[in-house]
């Protein structure tokens, strides 16, 4: 009787482990088919276009002024433009990459640095929410001006300004844009 329950016995665990062979494989596939279509809708979506960045069109006329640092660069001469503010305006337009447009200063509470009165925007860009803007003036020197945007329509920073090599200026410079 021993031997009939061993017979039993064996004969039901061939169909259990034919049951659990076939539950393993059909566990397998499902996730060998579930690792398949992960990749392949990560892979979709990574091949969509995304959403682009809003971007800060700086296109129009901004107007404020600049005011020179105190810093003396030339230890023996006179600093003659300690907190010189300039009234100034940027025109700018803005391409896909890259920013033209011109420079204007007019007389605050003293004149435009070597009497540079206007200026024109060599090269221009928007650099990770940055402005970046080189203006070349009439005497042969240049101004870079670094700013960020403070509210919708303003953009605060600062400038430094180069001639025959050398630092000439630097100071800070706030513009609102007029239209």
């Amino acid at each position: 009787m021993k031997s009939r329950l061993i017979s039993i016995d064996a004969a039901s665990s061939v169909p259990r482990a034919a049951l659990a062979a076939i539950l393993l494989t059909i566990a397998a596939a499902g996730c060998a088919s579930s690792t398949a279509t992960e990749p392949s809708s990560a892979s979709a979506a990574q091949n969509q276009p995304q959403a682009a960045q809003p971007i800060f069109d700086v296109s129009g006329v901004w107007e404020g002024q600049s005011r020179a640092n105190c810093a003396a660069f030339n230890p023996l001469s006179f600093n003659t433009r300690c907190n010189a503010i300039n009234r100034i305006a940027l025109t700018m337009v803005q391409g896909d990459k890259k920013i033209t447009g011109f420079y204007k200063c007019s007389v605050g509470n003293t004149d435009c640095r070597n009497q540079n009165d206007s200026g024109t925007i060599a090269s221009g860009s928007m650099k990770n929410g940055r402005l970046v803007l080189r203006v070349g003036m009439p005497d042969g020197s240049s101004c870079l001006f670094n700013g960020a945007r403070t509210a919708a329509n303003q953009i605060r920073g600062n400038y430094s300004c180069y001639q025959g090599g050398g630092l000439a200026e630097q100071g800070r410079f706030e513009v609102k844009r007029n239209y």
